[in-house]
């Protein structure tokens, strides 16, 4: 049986003669050997290339990161430091003049943290298009060299020599896409790390200062234009607080009514004692970890 070879340039099998009888490169041979040669140099130059620009976006995803979390938690902070003031002035701990001072201390810092986190996002949204459009034209570029190549107009010596990059690119260019739209989601996310019991008492504690402003107005202790400011400011946090409890406090209303549900069940008999027993322990435990 006549021993065969893949020839290199048009990906074809032939006798294994010194040269392709289809395409007429050399099979066998010094030349064939100097490209192979030269092709495996080009690819390690490519390859340690890739990996200093891997290695500086890492080092750079670091520190962007760390950035992220030192500003979220300052704006954090002072949100829940705020709000805490607030509930202080509603319980008569603090008196209007030292409030008034800490209140716009707390509000002008947000406010600057607010600017350094809008500006920080958009330097990120902008890097995140910037490598979508790459990581596009890189599967273009990888789609389109398979299809000249199944067409026959570039030779499989080209799809090899090519692929790995391409594929190495767009392998980095997915984790850097992925690293960005994390970021970006820990930049909407203000209170992020704080337990479900602190969002739930920080919740308490907007709704109560809201209810209280007219109260605190009629008494004197605050005045109308401060109390509308607080107010509004209130409205806002509440929300911020909303967004991240109102999810859990809609799955405890629904257990309890599912508490509710299992009494009337078994009052008419459809379930017994011990189910009853058995399914009300499951309900209570999920409700007792819902704000741990």
């Amino acid at each position: 049986m006549e021993e065969t070879t893949i020839c290199r340039n048009c990906g074809r099998e032939v006798p294994k003669t010194l040269y392709c009888i289809y395409c007429g490169a050399p099979l066998i041979g010094l030349e064939a050997e100097e490209r192979r040669e030269e092709r495996g140099e080009i690819e390690e130059r490519a390859e340690r290339g890739i990996d200093v620009e891997v290695v500086e976006e890492r080092a750079k995803a670091v520190a962007v990161r760390g950035d992220v979390e030192k500003l979220m938690e300052k704006l954090r902070d002072h949100y829940i430091w705020r709000l805490r003031l607030c509930g202080i002035l509603c319980d008569g701990g603090v008196s209007e003049e030292v409030f008034k001072r800490l209140y716009d201390e707390y509000s002008t810092r947000i406010r600057e943290l607010q600017g350094e986190r809008e500006r920080l996002s958009s330097r990120l949204r902008e890097e995140l298009e910037e490598r979508r459009r790459r990581l596009e034209e890189a599967r273009r570029q990888l789609e389109e060299l398979n299809v000249r190549a199944a067409v026959g107009q570039i030779p499989m010596m080209e799809v090899e020599e090519k692929t790995p990059r391409l594929r190495r690119e767009i392998e980095e260019l997915e984790e850097e896409t992925s690293r960005l739209e994390a970021e970006l989601s820990r930049l909407r996310n203000i209170m992020s790390g704080v337990k479900p019991k602190e969002l739930s008492n920080l919740e308490e504690i907007a709704r109560r200062s809201i209810a209280a402003l007219d109260r605190l107005v009629r008494e004197g202790r605050l005045n109308r234009e401060m109390a509308e400011k607080m107010r509004e400011d209130l409205r806002e946090t509440l929300r911020l607080l909303e967004g991240v409890v109102g999810d859990r406090r809609r799955r405890e209303e629904e257990l309890r009514m599912e508490l509710s549900l299992l009494e009337a069940r078994h009052k008419v008999g459809e379930i017994t004692a011990s189910e009853l027993e058995e399914r009300k322990r499951r309900i209570r435990e999920e409700l007792e970890k819902l704000w741990l």
